[in-house]
């Protein structure tokens, strides 16, 4: 069985690329917040010597999918 893929509309190009940037920003933006968090928490860890306890980005990235749904509380 072959997959047709169907040519979209005008109005639906149009849908996909504003919900394409959309994606694109979002990704952006929790890219950088995970950064930042794992910044914070390594400048916060340092001031109480605790180097060591630092959580690495991967726990910060882990913690985003439990939380989104909360997002949608706002």
């Amino acid at each position: 069985m072959t997959k047709s893929c169907p040519v979209l509309a005008p109005a639906e190009r149009k849908i996909v690329d504003v919900i394409k940037r959309a994606d694109t920003a979002l990704a952006a933006a929790v890219s950088l917040a995970l950064k930042e968090a794992v910044k914070q928490a390594t400048e916060d860890m340092q001031a109480i010597d605790q180097e060591d306890a630092t959580p690495v980005l991967e726990y910060f990235a882990g913690v985003v999918p439990r939380r989104a749904p909360l997002a949608t509380e706002l």
